[in-house]
C-alpha cells in the first residue's frame, strides 16, 4: 500500500475474495493481521466459497490488484478479473467498509487511431466489460497533482489500454458506468472512467508498469518483447486536441 495508507497489502486469488492484511508493529514484519475481507466482484448468488477452497460457477475470479497511490483520495482498490472486468473499489471510513464504486467501460469510448475491434462482449450476467479478455495487469500511475487518474490495464486480448480515471467533482459525460452504492461512499455514482488510449501487442501481455512519476509505462507480453511508452503532449494525444499521449520509443 501506498505509505499514507500504513503497512498494509492486499492479495486476490481463487477464491473470489480480497484480502487486506496490516502489520500492527512495523518493526516485526513477521506478524501480519486480516483487517478486512470480501468478495472481489461485489457478491452475488452464488455464496463465497469457504477460505482456502477455490471458486465455483461461471463467477470471474480476481487475477490483479492495485492501491490507489494519491494521498488525497480514500483508499482505493482497482482490481482486474478474469473475464475482462476491471472494478474500482473505495474505503468507507464512515460504515468501515470497502464499497464498489465503477466498472471500467471498454466499449464507452473508441481510442483515437486505434485499429478497430469488436466491441468488448457481455457476460452472462451482463457484466461490464474493459477487456475483450483476462486482464493479467492493472497499474496506477503517480499522482501528480492532476485532476483526473492515469490507470494502465494488461489483458490475454493482446492490448494494453490506458484510461482517464474522473472523481465528482469534474467528471466528463463520457466514460465508465458508475455504480451507485446505497449510503456508502459519498457520490460513488460520479466517478467515471474513459478508454483514452489502446496499445496493441503481437501476443496476450502478462506485466504492465508506470514509472514513479507516471511519465513512462512499461508492459511485457509472451513472446518476452518489451514495450516502453513515454507520456507527452501532442495534437492527437488521447482523442483530445492538446492533450497527452503515449509515444512509443525504442528499448536500448
Amino acid at each position: 500500500a501506498p505509505r499514507h495508507c500504513g503497512l498494509r497489502l492486499v492479495s486476490c486469488g481463487a477464491d473470489r475474495m480480497l484480502r487486506v492484511h496490516e502489520a500492527p508493529d512495523v518493526v516485526d514484519l513477521s506478524s501480519w493481521t486480516l483487517i478486512s475481507e470480501f468478495e472481489a466482484d461485489g457478491g452475488g448468488a452464488t455464496p463465497p466459497p469457504a477460505h482456502g477452497a477455490p471458486a465455483s460457477g461461471t463467477r470471474p475470479a480476481p487475477l490483479s490488484v492495485t492501491w490507489c497511490p494519491s494521498p488525497s483520495e480514500a483508499p482505493m482498490l482497482l482490481v482486474g478479473f478474469s473475464d475482462g472486468t476491471v472494478l474500482l473499489w473505495a474505503f468507507d471510513e464512515f460504515h468501515r467498509r470497502w464499497a464498489r464504486l465503477l466498472a471500467f467501460d471498454g466499449s464507452s469510448v473508441t481510442p483515437s487511431g486505434a485499429p478497430e475491434r469488436a466491441p468488448a462482449k457481455k457476460a452472462a450476467d451482463t457484466a461490464v466489460l474493459a477487456h475483450g479478455d483476462s486482464v493479467r495487469d492493472v497499474s496506477w500511475a503517480a499522482d501528480l497533482g492532476r485532476s483526473y487518474h492515469v490507470i494502465a490495464t494488461a489483458s490475454r486480448d493482446m492490448t494494453v489500454k490506458v484510461w482517464t480515471l474522473h472523481p465528482p467533482r469534474e467528471a466528463p459525460q463520457r466514460g465508465g458506468s458508475a455504480i451507485p452504492t446505497e449510503g456508502s461512499v459519498p457520490n460513488a455514482d460520479g466517478w467515471q472512467a474513459r478508454c483514452c488510449c489502446e496499445l496493441p501487442h503481437r501476443s496476450q501481455v502478462w506485466r504492465v508498469r508506470w514509472n514513479t512519476i507516471g511519465s513512462m509505462l512499461a508492459s511485457s507480453e509472451d513472446d518476452g518483447t518489451l514495450h516502453l511508452y513515454r507520456m507527452e503532449r501532442n495534437s492527437a494525444g488521447w482523442g483530445q486536441p492538446g492533450g497527452v499521449g503515449l509515444v512509443a520509443v525504442p528499448v536500448e
